[in-house]
């Protein structure tokens, strides 16, 4: 199972999370609550500070996913998404658009842990 660490105080986290839910048609996620998340017993080398400014995917293999590379990775994982994944690993897109995007969304998201960091 993979596992997903998202802001669950930020509305448009858990309305993600929401949509992302209904096309897991394969039943491969596992929601985690940033706030819920226990970093001694999984310590995989990430800080907890980063929690709170990104999503995260755990593989079932403990590889871990930041920003667009994890949103990338849930959308493998979606059928619906499989016409355009892709489309996402071609290099101008991955390594440069796709992160700006992700970087604008993820600053013009509204939660109340935002406005505290």
């Amino acid at each position: 199972m993979i596992k997903i660490i998202y802001d669950d105080s930020c509305s448009f986290c858990r309305d993600v999370k929401s949509i992302l839910s209904k096309f897991d048609l394969l039943d491969c996620f596992y929601w985690i609550p940033n706030q819920d998340y226990d970093f001694e017993k999984n310590n995989l080398g990430f800080d907890k500070k980063k929690l709170g400014k990104t999503i995260v995917a755990i593989t079932p293999y403990k590889k871990v996913y930041f920003e667009y590379y994890a949103c990338r990775y849930i959308m493998l994982q979606v059928p619906i998404f499989w016409p355009i994944v892709p489309l996402l690993y071609f290099p101008i897109i991955s390594s440069f658009l796709g992160n700006i995007i992700y970087k604008i969304i993820s600053r013009n998201r509204y939660c109340k842990a935002c406005e505290i960091i």
